[in-house]
């Protein structure tokens, strides 16, 4: 009976080291996925403001009796389009982004997490892209 308990103590504590383990592999990965967050969130409002912009100079071009010529017009449209997309897939991503619930298996809570890593590292690489690129088209006209 001694050495039944010895051997359920250590099958205990080493189902609590594993436990241990799971969590802090979680954890990690959780705080990955919203670090990406934390780090492209505040560029919303410049992506709005950049999508705002590019549409002002484009109907006061209109307007006016400046000669804009297709392609440029068309860049400055692409780009709007980009802005307001990036800024969009943000919005979709943190719509469907769910706390994880306590008892979910540990397999699949690595798979959702490494999921929404991919996800956000979409969102945050088109944010990036369409700022850089609308960046660089203010500068060029």
């Amino acid at each position: 009976a001694y050495m039944k308990n010895i051997i359920l103590t250590i099958c205990i504590l080493l189902g609590i080291q594993a436990c241990h383990q799971n969590k802090k592999e979680q954890d990690q990965l959780l705080k990955e996925v919203m670090d990406i967050h934390d780090e492209v969130m505040p560029q919303m409002g410049s992506l709005r403001s950049l999508s705002k912009g590019i549409k002002l100079k484009l109907d006061s071009l209109e307007e006016s009796s400046t000669n804009v010529d297709d392609q440029t017009r068309q860049k400055m449209k692409a780009a709007i389009k980009k802005l307001d997309e990036a800024n969009k897939s943000m919005m979709e991503w943190m719509h469907q982004f769910e706390q994880i619930k306590e008892g979910t298996p540990h397999k699949e809570v690595l798979n959702y997490l490494n999921r929404q890593k991919q996800l956000i590292e979409e969102v945050r690489d088109n944010m990036l892209t369409s700022k850089k690129e609308s960046e660089e088209l203010k500068m060029s006209n």
